[in-house]
């Protein structure tokens, strides 16, 4: 297939501002480093596509019925820790696991990023975080991996069939009369395809990470246009007939770890020996081993049963259910009822950690995208043939969700910038192939599973 090959990535670049798609994708310049929550996003698809390649191991093997028979939650973590640590004896046959695991390379390349920007004297365009940043994204990624694996690994087992992990589609855009276009394709690389056995349908599942709310990212991914593009190269690239798709389910994960609920203080104030017997410490309290300067002792207090903490506060937090039951049960006594109330109302805002919903696409959509994206290609073609300077901006692109965009060092002032590649560099912009795909195209195909 010949021609030049679009993206949903550059899809959206071009439509938001054809400056910025031009320095991008036809130029080929790219940001030095990524920011902390774009590197973790690439590695929760990394670590799910690792979780999917497994889940449909066992599935081809036939091996349900020992995980979900099983001690899930056992396996759920054992599954966690291969994912971040290394192979064993549920990844060993999974090529695609690395051998240290996908969160140690990770916590690598972030050091050696950082260890690059040291050497070559990188300051204003070098990484925006640290390593202290990098080892506690290192630790909510281990939280929020175990517990997306409990709440999710066993329906998704028995009740989606995986098909295929990460696949690169691409396929010719069709023209107007429904040809075969000769100058451009599309691609994308839909994280898991998937079949309801129920129903028959067939479903992108994409998994996102946010630092929000997860079920507030509902609105937005129920209009983004990539799940559509990946629907349509479900049918042109794959092979799926029309009627045979389903849509997109999302997998939305908060990048938090749940917060630790508080504990109330026992309401005793037992002295500690330090107090009672100064003369013995010298400076009371100071240097006691016992209360570390407290001044209380509650060793034998049958209040709190010498912790200095009674049960757990009632106010709001920021927690699981689980969490929470699990800070109860570490305590000495708790209101049954009044506590209870507060699981309740944490099980009411669950969708907050995860959130999963679908989004049924319908054929005509999938028909009304394929015409849509062949009158972007055709006006892509003509920005094509103008050069950086000529490439219109859209001064409503300079800042989007609070950030500005990556390439407004190269065009704030618009005063006249030739585009060289030796100022690019000097701007901190390094040259990357906007073809670097997963794999070679079309190595899936649909055959009537």
């Amino acid at each position: 297939m010949n021609g030049y090959t679009f993206s949903n990535s550059e899809r959206r670049a071009f439509v938001s501002c054809e400056r910025r798609w031009n320095y991008s994708f036809q130029r080929g310049w790219a940001p030095r480093t990524i920011s902390v929550p774009m590197a973790f996003g690439r590695l929760w698809d990394d670590s799910l596509n690792v979780v999917y390649e497994y889940v449909k191991h066992i599935q081809d093997k036939g091996d349900l019925a020992n995980v979900v028979r099983g001690d899930l939650g056992a396996v759920c973590d054992m599954l966690a820790n291969e994912v971040c640590d290394g192979r064993g004896a549920l990844l060993g046959h999974i090529p695609s696991a690395p051998e240290r695991g996908v969160l140690n390379e990770w916590v690598q390349e972030r050091a050696d990023e950082l260890g690059e920007a040291a050497e070559k004297g990188w300051t204003a365009d070098g990484p925006s975080y640290t390593m202290a940043d990098v080892w506690e994204q290192e630790g909510i990624f281990r939280s929020m991996l175990r517990r997306y694996l409990r709440r999710y690994l066993g329906d998704d087992v028995g009740g989606l069939r995986i098909l295929a992990v990460q696949p690169t589609l691409k396929a010719s855009m069709r023209t107007a009369a429904g040809n075969k276009s000769t100058r451009f394709s599309y691609a994308g690389i839909p994280d898991q395809v998937v079949e309801d056995p129920d129903s028959g349908l067939i479903w992108i599942l994409e998994q996102k990470s946010t630092g929000m709310s997860a079920v507030s990212r509902e609105s937005d991914l129920r209009v983004d246009p990539q799940g559509l593009s990946y629907c349509w190269l479900l049918w042109r690239a794959a092979g799926v007939p029309l009627e045979r798709i389903g849509g997109v389910i999302y997998s939305i994960g908060r990048r938090k770890e749940p917060s630790v609920p508080k504990r109330l203080k026992c309401k005793k104030r037992p002295k500690c020996a330090c107090v009672t017997n100064a003369d013995a410490f010298g400076d009371p309290g100071r240097s006691c081993p016992t209360c570390a300067g407290t001044k209380q002792d509650h060793e034998g207090c049958d209040s709190c049963d010498g912790r200095g903490l009674r049960g757990v506060s009632l106010a709001e937090c920021d927690t699981t259910p689980e969490a929470y039951i699990e800070a109860m049960q570490m305590a000495p006594e708790w209101i049954e009822d009044e506590h209870n109330e507060v699981v309740s109302r944490l099980e009411a805002k669950r969708a907050r950690w995860f959130h999963r919903f679908s989004v049924r696409v319908h054929p005509s959509e999938i028909l009304g995208l394929e015409r849509e994206i062949y009158q972007t290609g055709r006006l892509a073609g003509e920005g094509m043939r103008r050069s950086t300077l000529e490439a219109p901006r859209n001064v409503g692109a300079c800042m989007v969700a609070g950030r500005t965009c990556s390439y407004v060092a190269l065009c704030r002032t618009g005063s006249g910038f030739d585009g060289t590649d030796d100022m690019a560099h000097a701007f901190g912009f390094v040259q990357r192939d906007k073809n670097d795909h997963h794999g070679e195209p079309n190595t899936w195909a649909w055959r009537g599973e």
